[in-house]
């Protein structure tokens, strides 16, 4: 448990530190988010805090990986997530095409379904392993878009990432599930409540698509791994 509390208080200063650092920078450069119809902001935010958030969850993934022998599909997530940071900041700065964005997200998908392991299912393991999959993908792609959408929300992706992580945890906790997914999913909460000091209502900075794309889809990625463990029920509760 001593383990699992440096985790948790490294993550979250280090997610705080950087969003606060980064903050400043776009105030500078003026990378704001504009009121719409669904915000909770009346005044023109900064947007962009992904910046800050994916690499630090990046990094400690990654170490809580090389610690805890993760199996490869794990490093595939991550190296993607880095991927989509780098593809949706430019959405953020320039805007992409709707067909160009939701390419890019099922490619990703795609690859690490891809590269898991064959005998696993996600949804029933009474279904075709091809139907499991596309049905996994499709579960996948809208809770990333899903995600994506809460973003603008004061307090709302934060939120629900600090919410998940932490189920995930209590759940493999609870079902004596073996594995990463404890440490993973304390590292991402702790890095969403580092985020959520500064997106609590009235919020000082918004995620971008930069960081609401690659958290939704490695939490994403962590609920169906709590599916294929046997908590499917579990994985489909904890976003609720």
């Amino acid at each position: 448990m001593t383990g699992f509390a440096v985790l948790f208080a490294a993550v979250a200063g280090a997610a705080f530190a950087a969003t606060g650092l980064l903050l400043r920078q776009l105030r500078r450069r003026a990378i704001l988010d504009h009121p719409n119809e669904r915000s909770s902001h009346s005044l023109p935010t900064p947007r962009g805090g992904g910046l800050a958030i994916v690499p630090v969850v990046v990094i400690a993934w990654t170490v809580v990986g090389v610690m805890g022998d993760a199996a490869p599909p794990m490093f595939v997530v991550v190296a993607l997530a880095v991927v989509l940071a780098v593809v949706f900041w430019i959405d953020d700065l320039r805007g992409l095409p709707v067909a160009v964005r939701l390419a890019v997200q099922a490619a990703a998908i795609a690859v690490v379904l891809i590269a898991a392991p064959s005998d696993r299912a996600y949804i029933s393991a009474a279904l075709p392993s091809a139907v499991d999959l596309l049905l996994a993908g499709v579960f996948w792609l809208w809770f990333v878009n899903l995600f994506n959408f809460m973003d603008g929300i004061d307090g709302l992706a934060g939120g629900e990432t600090a919410s998940i992580g932490f189920g995930v945890a209590i759940v493999v906790f609870v079902g004596g599930v073996a594995g990463n997914l404890p440490a993973l999913g304390i590292a991402l909460a702790a890095a969403a409540l580092g985020f959520l000091i500064w997106n609590w209502q009235p919020a000082k900075v918004f995620l971008g698509d930069v960081g609401s794309v690659p958290l939704g889809f490695v939490t994403g990625w962590l609920l169906l791994e709590l599916a294929a463990h046997g908590q499917g029920v579990a994985a489909l509760i904890l976003p609720l």
